[in-house]
């Protein structure tokens, strides 16, 4: 099966949203854990410390990463015919639609994956805890 050159780079559009918006998830679990804890040495905290941390970091992750996935999906779906830069598309969506369109989805996103995230970032550092105590 052959792609023709307009599909790949359908592809590929706004991959370089995706890799920031990854990026920055586990930061905020670790911010959490210093300012709300003042915990110095992370692999100290408890359990609950580690689940509130992870409920902070999911949250603040979906906050920042909302409008770069609804930028991401502008930049996805706009027409071969007239291809537009992710600035003009921003430029767009603040003069038409103001500041709350960049927040669309953000509902349905944080009731479905803030769960996951949650129980990703927990698991996460339970285990690097038990780890670090095993060896």
């Amino acid at each position: 099966m052959s792609h023709s050159p307009n599909e790949s780079i359908a592809l590929s559009r706004g991959f370089h949203v995706t890799l920031t918006r990854t990026n920055q998830l586990f930061g905020e679990s670790a911010f959490a854990k210093e300012y709300i804890y003042r915990l110095e040495d992370y692999n100290s905290a408890s359990w609950m410390q580690n689940f509130v941390a992870s409920i902070a970091g999911a949250s603040a992750s979906l906050i920042v990463s909302a409008p770069l996935d609804v930028v991401k999906t502008r930049i996805q779906n706009r027409n071969f015919d007239n291809p537009e830069s992710g600035f003009r598309i921003i430029a767009k969506m603040m003069k038409n639609e103001g500041l709350m369109s960049f927040f669309k989805g953000l509902t349905p996103k944080v009731s479905l994956q803030l769960q996951y995230v949650i129980i990703a970032l927990d698991t996460n550092d339970c285990l690097s805890t038990a780890l670090d105590d095993w060896s």
